[in-house]
């Protein structure tokens, strides 16, 4: 029997699949250092939706150029939904 073929990642680096954000879930504050940091939790593009992952804002916005996308800066609930942002292959949409 013939294994059922697996889609292989769109592109590469260091044969590593490179992986960017495709839709920003949720935001919280991470309190666990001296200064709070604005975290986002991102489902990634060609990961599954069990692989999202916490990160930090600020560096996303560097590594990926969100520059013109703007998160809620309220304090509050971290399982409150605050505001979805897709991210095209070229970066923001």
């Amino acid at each position: 029997m013939i294994p059922e073929a697996v889609a292989l990642p769109m592109s590469a680096v260091d044969n590593k699949p490179e992986v960017r954000p495709l839709v920003f879930l949720a935001t919280r504050w991470d309190s666990t250092s001296y200064e709070s940091k604005q975290q986002v939790l991102v489902q990634w593009t060609g990961l599954a939706p069990k692989d999202t992952s916490w990160e930090d804002w600020f560096d996303l916005k560097a590594t990926y150029h969100l520059e013109d996308k703007v998160l809620s800066d309220a304090h509050g609930n971290v399982k409150k939904k605050t505001k979805e942002v897709q991210v095209g292959k070229n970066g923001p949409e």
